[in-house]
């Protein structure tokens, strides 16, 4: 990026195959011994600080990429992808995730001390943009008249300020989520009613989940006893409402009240979805024990299905480290294809001797795929321009902006 060129001086020195980038007011990066690089990794690399001396960051990590897929965990590619992303500017995730990536490839460094500082430095930037991004969407939502606003705005907009502890905002957006829903309550649909109150509980539960991920256990619970008192009110034979069920059961399980939240699902006959909700949830917080279970309990599954969810497990299962839990776990799937599959992908991550580096890597690959994507609103403010893209926001409609500022939240409040 031009724009950026004179802003940065960077040297570049290349002796051998050690390379030493010094970035004035940055980080200073000391010599590291490593392999020498395959011929396509180095004929990338030459061609990446050729585009560096010029400040031509767009290419320096075009061929620095091709230098790190040819030479996956070379310390040296990962090295120098990581700062031509840094140089280019705009690009704070992507340049974390990199430098994450050449730390866990060559955690004792010489210069890990200046890289792990410069890395806070990034994360210290990504919040306070997020953290304008966030307001943006406030404003944006204040600007839309209560009396033609789908109460589900404010409900994603009062879950945005619970998760990153802007507490004051929330009882402000609900008040108004539940006059715009007593306003689309009074028109009656085909069916005699409409489904507002339980669309309404299931807003109150996803409030709920953002204070219990937040650290407000107390209000948590307060919101969830609004959700599940609401939703209970509705005709219990009505096959429209599996899908709040479902929603809020998942809610819970996500809060961590799983006993609750089975509880929840069974309250309807179509609880399928709900439990895959609450399996999935237990997964992603490494209860894997329990998502064991829950894949076992829904009678309404399918060996197949069965067979799938245990693999699924069975993979996390070893990706975290539990290579011997893995595979009894394979070892209860009764799906054949689901079994032997479980046992080949187990069998590949227990053969990485470092999956460390290696899924580092991926995550700092992944991020910079959803990059290229320019659906990828939720992310795009930390892979270019910041200002170009909140200027870009301001011609779109509010509920496009409220969309990208709860992502972002969401994103804040995971610690990035």
């Amino acid at each position: 990026m031009t724009h950026n060129k004179s802003r940065k001086a960077v040297q570049i020195f290349l002796t051998g195959f050690f390379v030493f980038w010094i970035v004035s007011g940055r980080v200073v990066f000391a010599q590291q011994t490593e392999s020498p690089l395959p011929p396509e990794a180095k004929e990338a690399m030459t061609r990446g600080l050729a585009a560096a001396e010029q400040q031509e960051w767009g290419l320096a990590i075009k061929h620095f990429g091709e230098a790190q897929k040819a030479a996956p965990a070379s310390p040296k590619s990962l090295f120098n992808l990581a700062l031509a992303n840094d140089s280019a500017g705009g690009r704070e995730l992507i340049t974390i995730a990199w430098y994450n990536a050449y730390l866990a490839a060559l955690p004792d460094a010489a210069n890990s001390k200046q890289v792990n500082a410069r890395i806070s430095i990034l994360q210290d930037k990504v919040k306070e943009k997020i953290k304008i991004l966030i307001n943006f969407g406030l404003k944006a939502v204040n600007l839309l008249p209560i009396e033609t606003t789908d109460p589900y705005i404010y409900a994603i907009t009062a879950e945005m300020q619970a998760r990153v502890g802007n507490f004051t905002s929330v009882q402000d957006l609900v008040t108004k989520m539940e006059k715009a829903a007593a306003i689309k309550k009074g028109k009656v649909n085909l069916y005699g009613y409409d489904l507002v109150d339980a669309d309404t509980a299931v807003s109150y539960a996803k409030i709920a989940s953002a204070y219990e991920n937040s650290g407000h256990h107390s209000n948590a619970r307060v919101w969830f006893r609004k959700a599940i008192q609401l939703l209970y009110l509705q005709p219990q034979d009505d096959d429209r409402l599996f899908p709040h069920f479902a929603m809020v059961a998942s809610f819970q399980a996500m809060a961590g009240d799983i006993s609750g939240a089975k509880k929840t699902a069974k309250q309807t006959k179509f609880n399928q979805q709900a439990y895959i909700n609450i399996y999935e949830a237990q997964l992603g917080r490494g209860d894997f024990v329990g998502a064991k279970e829950t894949a076992m309990d829904d009678i309404h599954t399918n060996n197949y299905d069965h067979g799938e969810r245990l693999r699924a497990i069975a993979v996390a299962q070893a990706e975290a480290g539990d290579i011997v839990g893995a595979k009894l776990t394979a070892a209860v799937i009764s799906f054949p294809n689901s079994k032997s599959n479980a046992y080949v992908e187990i069998s590949v991550i227990e053969s990485q001797t470092d999956d460390t580096v290696i899924r580092a890597i991926r995550a700092a690959e992944l991020l910079t795929e959803q990059a290229k994507n320019p659906r990828q609103w939720k992310l795009n403010m930390v892979y270019t321009n910041f200002k170009y893209f909140l200027d870009s926001l301001k011609s779109k409609e509010p509920q496009i902006v409220i969309q990208v500022s709860i992502t972002a939240a969401r994103l804040l409040a995971d610690e990035l």
